[in-house]
Parts: structure tokens; C-alpha cells; sequence
């Protein structure tokens, strides 16, 4: 049997370290896009196949896999991940069993478990970081988050090719998220209006979207802080598995679904 080589991930360990010393908006850009195409290492609790073999594990077929769940520094439920052979002895130095699962994959797997983030490089020994829901959710559907000082939203800039299609909610939220979604929307006085949908990013799972209607012309930079702000307080009111985007609306005629009154949840009087 051919053994496949062991990854080693140069680029997204470099990416890794170079935010650890400066986090800006380009060195993360640089990072999500350096996991989108890398194959990384993920532990397991048992060797798969033969029993005296540690390290990479070869999976066949429908080989049952139990994989290592922790619990992060948020006392939340994580996976494992390492860049390279040598960021998993530097965790565990002996009996180490692992698969190399490509990134988008082992998201997608993130997902179904129902984790809460993605822990990279746990011990380091040079560079350590962690993927949150809200990121792994983003980077599943093959987007890249741009903010990252708030917990739960995201602002995401699909791939030009990408097909985009807003629809209707298919559940209604809370009544407790609906009611904190109101009430952040109301303490902007800028919002004139507040639309809650759902967009679907290709072959992606539909997520959350609010659209904002302003009561006036607004400066860029001044939108940027708007929305920073609804991302702060919304993010609280957020089930733990969800993200929300915002989009913004030029005017009532250009909401993105019918009847477009479905949507409305806010309206300032």
C-alpha cells in the first residue's frame, strides 16, 4: 500500500505567525485564505487499520473514525487541528494517531458535529489560533470573514462567481432573538427599517441575513460603524450555531424577496 505523505502546511503556519505578531485585515484575509488550501492534521482516539501504527492513519472506505473533542477556553466543545507533524508531537509526544483531512472537509465535518470552534496547533510550539462557529460556518461556504471583533457576524464578500440567492426564513427565530434584533435595530437612529432573510451561497447552507434600510445617504465609513455596532449587540442574542450578515438596501423597492412585508421586523415610526 502506497502511505501518503505527511502535510506540512508552510503557508498557513507563516500565516499564522505573522498574525500572532500583527492581526489586520489583510494578514487575516491572508490566514482564511491559507486554511482554504491546506490539508491539515486531525487526531483520532485509536489507530484505523493496524493497531501498532501511530501517526497518519489511512482511511478506507467506510472506516469508522472516533475523533479527539476538548474543551476550549471557553468551556465550549472543539476539534483538534495541526498544521504539521511536528505541532502534533508538541501536544502529545507519543501514541499519536491522525487522518489528514482537507480543510472545506474537515469544516463541513466542524459543522455536522455541531462543534463550537476549531482549535489549531493547541501547544503550538510557534504558533497557535482557533476558528469560531461563525468563521467555520463563513469558510464552509467558501467566503471569507472580514471582521473579527465581533463575536457571531460577519461582513462576507462572496466569490464573483458566486450565485447568490436570498429567501424567505424557513424557521422563524425566537421570540427572545427576534425581540433583541428589534431592539438593536431601534437603538441606531439612522435605521429607518430592518428586513430578516435568509441567503443561500451556492450549494451552502442558508444562513441569516438582515437588511438595512437608512433614513438617509450615508458615508461609507460611517455605514462600516452602523454595522459594527448591530454586530456587537446582536451577537448576543445569537443561537450558538448561527451567524448573521448584513446587507444594505437602497430603498423599499429593493428588497430582495416578496412580498417583501414578510420580511420587515422593524419599522421606525
Amino acid at each position: 500500500m502506497l502511505l501518503q505523505p505527511t502535510p506540512s502546511n508552510p503557508e498557513l503556519l507563516n500565516a499564522m505567525e505573522t498574525i500572532a505578531k500583527q492581526d489586520s485585515p489583510e494578514n487575516r484575509r491572508t490566514l482564511y485564505d491559507a486554511i482554504l488550501n491546506s490539508q491539515l492534521l486531525v487526531p483520532v482516539a485509536k489507530p484505523l487499520g493496524n493497531p501498532n501504527m501511530t501517526g497518519l492513519q489511512q482511511v478506507l472506505g467506510t472506516t469508522d473514525v472516533e475523533f479527539i473533542v476538548v474543551t476550549n477556553k471557553h468551556d465550549q466543545t472543539a476539534l483538534l487541528a495541526f498544521t504539521d507533524e511536528h505541532a502534533v508531537k508538541a501536544w502529545k509526544s507519543a501514541d499519536n494517531f491522525y487522518i489528514a483531512s482537507n480543510a472545506p472537509d474537515l469544516l463541513q465535518m466542524a459543522l455536522e458535529m455541531n462543534v463550537a470552534a476549531i482549535v489549531l496547533n493547541v501547544a503550538g510550539p510557534t504558533a497557535r489560533g482557533e476558528l469560531m462557529r461563525w468563521e467555520i460556518r463563513s469558510l464552509a461556504a467558501g467566503v471569507l470573514p472580514e471582521s473579527t471583533a465581533h463575536v457571531g457576524t460577519s461582513v462576507i464578500t462572496p466569490p464573483p462567481d458566486a450565485q447568490v440567492n436570498f429567501i424567505p426564513l424557513t424557521n422563524k427565530p425566537s421570540d427572545k432573538f427576534m425581540s433583541g434584533l428589534k431592539d438593536t435595530f431601534a437603538s441606531q437612529p439612522e435605521i429607518a427599517a430592518g428586513y430578516l432573510m435568509q441567503a443561500v451561497i451556492d450549494q451552502a447552507a442558508p444562513h441569516l441575513v438582515a437588511g438595512v434600510l437608512f433614513s438617509k445617504e450615508m458615508e461609507e465609513d460611517a455605514i462600516h460603524n452602523v454595522m459594527n455596532e448591530l454586530g456587537d449587540k446582536i451577537s448576543g442574542w445569537l443561537p450558538q450555531d448561527e451567524f448573521i450578515d448584513f446587507i444594505v438596501l437602497e430603498n423599499e423597492n429593493d428588497i430582495p424577496i416578496t412580498p417583501s412585508s414578510d420580511a420587515l421586523f422593524y419599522k421606525r415610526a
